[in-house]
Formats: C-alpha cells, sequence, structure tokens
C-alpha cells in the first residue's frame, strides 16, 4: 500500500507525536480527523502502529477551538434536570466518539456505585440529547478547524 502525501513540517516548526498528543491533549479518534499528518514513518520501536509526528501549532489551535465548544463545565456534584433518553457514560464515548474529559463538560442526570465492583468508577447517565448536542458542537469545531488549516 502506498504511503499517503504529507504536507512537511518547515524545518523551525515543532512537532508533537499523535500518542503524546492523546496523553496530553485528551484527543478522541474524531479529533485526530481534521489534523494533517505531517510525517509518518514506521515504528523504531517495533509497534505496530506507525509513528506519526502532528504540527504542534496545529494541535494547539485545535485543542484551543475545541475547548470554546465544550464550553463551561458544570460545579461538581451537580445534577442535570432529566429531560428524555438517558445514555450511558461508555455508550456515549463509544457511539458518539468521546473522550472522558470532552464529557465532563455536560452534568450527568444520575450518578450510581457500579455493579461490577467497588473498586471501579460510578457509573454516570447524562441525557441523550445533551451527548448529541455535545458532539455537534465538537464537530463544528471540527470542521471550522479543518477549513482553517486547509
Amino acid at each position: 500500500m502506498a504511503q499517503p502525501a504529507h504536507a512537511p513540517l518547515a524545518l523551525d516548526e515543532p512537532w508533537i507525536l499523535k500518542t503524546k498528543v492523546r496523553k496530553v491533549f485528551n484527543f478522541s479518534d474524531n479529533d485526530f480527523g481534521c489534523l494533517q499528518v505531517r510525517h509518518e514513518q514506521t515504528n523504531p520501536n517495533g509497534g505496530a502502529h506507525p509513528m506519526v509526528k502532528l504540527s504542534l501549532r496545529e494541535v494547539k489551535a485545535l485543542a484551543l477551538r475545541l475547548q470554546e465548544a465544550l464550553g463551561v463545565q458544570p460545579a461538581p456534584g451537580v445534577l442535570a434536570p432529566r429531560s428524555g433518553q438517558d445514555i450511558l457514560h461508555s455508550k456515549a464515548m463509544k457511539e458518539f466518539g468521546l473522550t472522558t474529559g470532552q464529557l465532563k463538560a455536560i452534568a450527568p442526570v444520575n450518578i450510581q456505585a457500579n455493579p461490577h465492583g467497588r473498586w471501579q468508577p460510578p457509573m454516570k447517565h447524562y441525557n441523550r440529547t445533551d451527548v448529541l448536542a455535545l458532539a455537534d458542537r465538537l464537530a463544528t469545531a471540527r470542521a471550522q478547524h479543518a477549513a482553517t488549516w486547509a
């Protein structure tokens, strides 16, 4: 399979590895979709995934745009009023491609002890409409970022 063409980094442009972006900026797979890969090579450590370099400036700009889209975070311990269907935290992450950090931007409607053991984090339920609105805000921010950096 042929390697995709990448816009190379300028010699003086700072870069960051994709794995580091995932840890530092808490990006989801959806967030990486609007970032342009600047360099990709076989992992020298023998890992299954290639080493991917991204522009640090572009990553920071996307992180700022996504943070603005998330808006003000709710106060800890405050529950949202229930409206419509609930969605479990883990299902919201899978279905809408969100991260735990992104879901912190909306208040849950219910928090229960985890039935899988007391050492597991509590189960959080959100309003499906709140999660959908959050996912839409983030998708809009990603699209604006992609248009800016295209």
